[in-house]
């Protein structure tokens, strides 16, 4: 870069919806996006181009990236290759659609927000595997994320494919996390919905659950740490709930424990790809409850520090939980120990590597 100066541009609004195209290729706003892209590849000299995350592209512009004289890695976060909805949250019904693969299902979906042709979907679908076996690298969030898309796109790979967690900003420090907070058996318990109060997130689950001022003859305190819909969190406010509202990145952990949250809820009704919020109540020291699927089962169950509720059971599975660990008859596995998620360092050293792999033709 000239004098070495960070360079950055932003590539223009995206749509409110997919882009429909008329014969295949990215639409108009998506082409200037392009475009800027590869002038900024021009600018700069570079060899490798990482798009970071999917969802507000078509598979179709993606791909024509992967076209390009440059190595492409793309990274996902999501299951925006699956569905232009990458929460995958069935409307008008707000559930997870347990990864649909029925046209007239998913045509009812996506009609509930856009007007789409027909096989929309369906182009998507083929377009997001082209790009994955085109891409010379794909990078995953986790496991579980890669796993998933094993499952939804079974071609061939034409270059490696990588599992980078990601850092949580407030969660490092020290050698690893602090021991799991105990619960006291007396006195108001404190639990508190952390994260964006939405209803993919689990903000209706949420609903239901301020209907009840005890459990298990202990008063609640609810709370909601994180911003989300104006509505949701007005009716929350009115059922009781103490709206903490949003916070600034890397202060969850302080807020966790200035609030002395004894059990935190992690209620999303669509598998997490990761969670960056568990890393976080972890780094607080903030045991956790979730439903059973998702990359945060999958690191409850290897890691502890939480326990999980089937998701068909809903705000009453939670609610039984929930009377069971406030009164002592069953406990929280404590978090085993170690670093509460990935580090920034680690992350940067993995990406590092694969890039100077990838120039060098041997990754």
């Amino acid at each position: 870069m000239p004098g070495r100066e960070p360079l950055r541009t932003r590539l223009g609004p995206r749509g409110t919806g997919p882009d429909v195209r008329a014969e295949g290729g990215p639409a108009g706003d998506e082409r200037a996006a392009l475009e800027a892209v590869a002038e900024a590849v021009r600018l700069v000299g570079a060899g490798l181009v990482n798009v970071e995350g999917a969802a507000g592209w078509s598979p179709a512009a993606l791909l024509s990236l992967a076209r390009r004289s440059w190595k492409l890695v793309v990274s996902l976060h999501d299951f925006a290759l699956f569905c232009p909805r990458p929460h995958l949250v069935e409307e008008p019904v707000a559930r997870f659609c347990g990864y649909s693969r029925d046209a007239e299902r998913c045509a009812a979906c996506l009609a509930a927000t856009w007007s789409l042709p027909a096989p929309f979907l369906e182009e998507w679908r083929r377009g997001s595997a082209e790009l994955l076996a085109a891409a010379d690298a794909v990078v995953y969030s986790s496991a579980f994320l890669r796993s998933r898309h094993a499952e939804l796109f079974p071609g061939p790979r034409s270059g490696p494919e990588r599992v980078i967690e990601p850092p949580a900003s407030g969660a490092e420090g020290g050698d690893g996390a602090p021991p799991t907070r105990p619960i006291g058996l007396e006195g108001p318990a404190r639990v508190a919905f952390v994260g964006a109060y939405r209803p993919h997130k689990g903000a209706l689950v949420f609903d239901e659950l301020l209907l009840r001022s005890e459990s298990g003859g202990r008063p609640l305190l609810w709370t909601v740490l994180g911003g989300g819909d104006p509505a949701l969190l007005r009716q929350a406010r009115r059922r009781g709930a103490r709206i903490g509202g949003y916070y600034r990145s890397g202060s969850l952990v302080r807020r966790l424990r200035e609030g002395e949250v004894d059990l935190a809820l992690l209620l999303s009704v669509w598998p997490e790809t990761y969670s960056l919020t568990l890393t976080e109540c972890r780094a607080a020291g903030v045991p956790v409850v979730a439903f059973d699927h998702g990359a945060i089962s999958d690191r409850i169950s290897a890691e502890g520090g939480g326990v999980t509720v089937p998701l068909e059971e809903g705000a009453r599975g939670v609610e039984a939980v929930l009377g069971e660990v406030l009164t002592g008859r069953r406990a929280i596995p404590a978090f085993r120990g170690g670093p509460p998620g990935a580090t920034a360092r680690a992350a940067a050293a993995e990406r590092e590597r694969l890039y100077r792999a990838l120039r060098r033709g041997d990754a």
